[in-house]
């Protein structure tokens, strides 16, 4: 009777102990903050994205700062973006909570309060090879990013906008960017951006981090279960 109670109590731990700590590491963390820094043609950008909590179950404020200056100090694009997603989907809530002011060239170009769709700076769990909806600062729109091959262990997508075009390399498993290359055609500037190494370096140790914790849960719920199956054989066996 003990090994059948050891058995159940294994199942449930092998049934709810694996999904739940999935769980809490799919969702965009609260209260991260990341510098991201890709390099052009005598351009540097750097991409800071910060998060925070809003209170509501299931959200996360994003707040993400670009500048592109170039070679001499000087800031040829300042992004300064905020956004609230759903931490599961990475998709923003459908609400007019967005708020987006961009600058190229000193002039600047506001939206306050507007909903947006599409993906932007996250991309979710389990990435799919197929075409995502991609939200654009310059166009200020989204449109398809599509889903074109696949490279080592990381699926590429790639987007042609007016101003920008872009190839985004993604770690399918955990949704982790781990490169992205943009060329930006605006007026007056015309440069191909791609992330440094570091930054590269630091996507893929993230990426890799999350595969395995996610393998290794997957081995537990298959011990757990299979030490369960062996349990209830003994048990069996010693009653005949």
């Amino acid at each position: 009777m003990r090994k059948v109670i050891a058995a159940a109590v294994l199942l449930v731990l092998a049934t709810v102990v694996p999904p739940l700590i999935t769980s809490r590491i799919m969702p965009i963390p609260l209260n991260s903050s990341h510098t991201y820094i890709a390099h052009g043609d005598h351009t540097t950008l750097t991409r800071q994205i910060d998060t925070s909590d809003p209170g509501i179950k299931d959200e996360v404020k994003v707040h993400v700062q670009d500048t592109l200056k170039n070679d001499a100090g000087k800031t040829l694009i300042s992004v300064d973006d905020h956004l609230q997603l759903i931490r599961h989907s990475t998709y923003p809530v459908l609400d007019n909570n967005s708020s987006i002011a961009v600058t190229v060239l000193g002039k600047t170009d506001k939206r306050e309060r507007f909903t947006r769709n599409g993906l932007q700076y996250f991309f979710p769990f389990n990435t799919e090879r197929r075409s995502y909806d991609f939200y654009d600062v310059f166009a200020g729109d989204s449109a398809p990013l599509d889903y074109v091959r696949q490279d080592g262990d990381a699926y590429v997508y790639h987007q042609k906008r007016e101003h920008v075009e872009r190839t985004i390399w993604v770690e399918p498993k955990s949704g982790t960017i781990l490169n992205e290359v943009e060329h930006l055609t605006l007026p007056g500037i015309d440069t191909t951006l791609e992330w440094d190494q570091a930054t590269q370096d630091a996507a893929r140790t993230h990426a890799d981090r999350t595969k395995h914790t996610l393998q290794a849960l997957r081995i537990a719920s298959f011990m757990l279960k299979l030490c369960a199956v062996l349990l209830i054989a003994v048990a069996l066996w010693r009653r005949r």
